[in-house]
């Protein structure tokens, strides 16, 4: 008999027991693939967060404000960089520490770290840019946040920084030194903000610019040595 004619002969029936074994390795291959899928469509601790904070009426600020700024840079992080609030630029893009005070930190941070350091995040006390009441439809003028404000917005700090977990937070001026330095035990130090370092002069913009560099690279040094 030929091999050809063997095989159309020979029935070859599957058992009940490997139908059913089959049937169960389907479902739970088929359990796992929806599991991974809703995984991937749950959205991450930072999402919710910016889904909680967006439209933010915690504080009278939200009547002036076009975005609610939030943070920018690595989650989790090793070091946490608090600023005071946005400015005119941020307030505009919706990221923190963008406009020329933002590109005065991030040449600081590229001097003390390098350019291969990335585990940092920025953020601010409030996420809405204070202005001048009489200046709203005119030039704005940024102003220092009230308290209320720093009050309303502590609760979307604190929430962030559980989600940042950082080893070190630093202060970037006087302001967000004055909230942190007294109860935040991750606190460790601060630097002059970059907007007031342009509005210095400049014959002394240099040695506060050195002196943040060397800050920021004292404290990337306490938690791993270059």
């Amino acid at each position: 008999m030929g091999i050809n004619k063997f095989k159309r002969t020979v029935n070859f029936a599957v058992h009940p027991d490997d139908q059913v074994a089959g049937k169960v390795a389907d479902k739970f291959l088929e359990t796992v693939s929806k599991a991974k899928d809703q995984a991937m469509k749950k959205p991450t601790l930072y999402q919710q967060h910016k889904a909680k904070w967006k439209d933010c009426t915690r504080c009278l600020l939200f009547r002036k404000r076009r975005r609610v700024v939030l943070a920018r840079g690595k989650l989790p992080c090793d070091i946490l960089l608090v600023g005071e609030a946005p400015g005119a630029s941020e307030n505009v893009l919706g990221k923190p520490f963008c406009g020329p005070a933002g590109k005065l930190l991030d040449y600081i941070m590229l001097q003390a770290w390098g350019e291969d350091y990335t585990s940092y995040a920025i953020t601010n006390l409030v996420g809405c840019m204070p202005l001048d009441s009489d200046r709203l439809h005119k030039k704005s003028k940024s102003y220092e946040p009230p308290l209320e404000a720093v009050k309303a917005c502590w609760p979307r700090l604190e929430e962030f920084i559980a989600i940042a977990k950082p080893d070190a937070i630093v202060a970037v001026g006087l302001l967000a030194k004055k909230y942190l330095a007294g109860g935040q035990p991750k606190y460790a130090a601060s630097i002059v903000h970059p907007a007031a370092i342009l509005r210095a002069d400049v014959s002394q913009r240099g040695l506060a610019i050195q002196q943040s560099i060397i800050t920021l690279r004292d404290v990337r040094k306490d938690l791993v040595p270059f």
